[in-house]
């Protein structure tokens, strides 16, 4: 086996220590090797300290100012550390004809809450290049936490058509029909051939239960409810949703048994304790209804949407595209 599938082989088993040792046994034999360089600073960066994974990037782009791939992850370093100002200048100075620099510029924007520049360059771009499906996703990210939940739903509804397979993709669009009180497509995007692919989570359950409940369907919201309750057995929500069905159904009984179950769960919850109050008025008979129960069909918050954390940043540019070429 050669030192440079050695080295290949120990960073895919995790071992970026033993892989950085190895590659820089290659590197003394053929120093100023650009692509071995590029290699060993992108090992290096999933063991040193991002400051000192900056300062092997500025001198790399120092020594090699036309490596556009390393321009970008200078770039992507620079945003992890928050210096958002140099990195965008970075970004700027990139040939507008490479994609992964756009890619890149499309996130910053993204991350910045520029919303409205990053789909700007996104449309500038795609028709050219095409632009990767996830700066269209993060973008749609952005309208929805700007609460612009319609803009959110054309760039979703869009990359569902693509089938784009990004995680939880079709439940994202139903919470966002759902901010937007779209309830009836929301539960299509729920009952869909690609939302039932879900039906094994507590959140999908829950989510569904509690749009069936507002649509009047009882019975399959219960059975929703009671599933979602089996699987996370320590949250709250799906026994005050219990609840709200057996008050509605009249069963004033199990309607407290169930918010005293949400009660113990959630210890601040004043909704929780308000409901507790008046269905135990109720069976009492000291009042014959509660004013505010109609409104209370839709209160739940939909969930955020999904959490792409450090991948908001990915650039389809990785190690793995770059040291295969050593095998051949």
């Amino acid at each position: 086996m050669s030192l440079a599938n050695k080295a290949y082989e120990l960073y895919d088993q995790g071992k970026y220590q033993e892989a950085l040792a190895t590659l820089d046994r290659i590197i003394e034999s053929e120093p100023k090797n650009c692509d071995l360089e590029f290699n060993r600073i992108l090992i290096l960066s999933k063991c040193v300290d991002p400051k000192e994974e900056l300062r092997e990037l500025e001198a790399f782009c120092e020594s090699w100012p036309d490596e556009k791939e390393a321009q970008v992850e200078l770039a992507t370093s620079l945003l992890k550390l928050g210096n958002y100002t140099r990195a965008e200048q970075v970004l700027q100075d990139i040939d507008k004809d490479y994609e992964p620099g756009i890619c890149a510029y499309v996130m910053l924007l993204v991350d910045r809450r520029r919303y409205e520049e990053a789909k700007d360059l996104f449309d500038e771009s795609t028709d050219e290049f095409g632009l990767c499906n996830l700066c269209a996703y993060n973008i749609g990210v952005g309208y929805s936490n700007q609460k612009q939940y319609g803009k959110a739903i054309l760039v979703f509804e869009k990359l569902s058509e693509l089938e784009y397979d990004a995680p939880d993709l079709i439940l994202s669009l139903g919470r966002l029909y759902w901010m937007n009180s779209q309830f009836n497509k929301a539960i299509e995007c729920y009952t869909s051939r690609r939302g039932e692919c879900h039906t094994s989570t507590w959140e999908y359950l829950l989510d569904l239960g509690v749009l069936l409940m507002g649509r009047g369907q009882l019975g399959d919201a219960k059975n929703k409810l009671i599933a979602a309750r089996e699987l996370m057995t320590t949250w709250w929500e799906p026994h005050f949703y219990l609840g709200e069905i057996a008050l509605k159904e009249g069963d004033y009984s199990t309607a407290a048994e169930c918010y005293e179950s949400a009660q113990k769960l959630n210890l601040n919850g004043g909704l929780v304790q308000k409901r507790l109050i008046q269905v135990r008025k109720m069976s009492k008979g000291l009042i014959n209804r509660i004013r505010s129960h109609e409104p209370i069909t839709f209160q739940r918050v939909a969930p955020s949407l999904i959490n792409l954390g450090d991948n908001r940043y990915y650039i389809p540019i990785s190690l793995l595209r770059r040291i295969p070429d050593w095998r051949n």
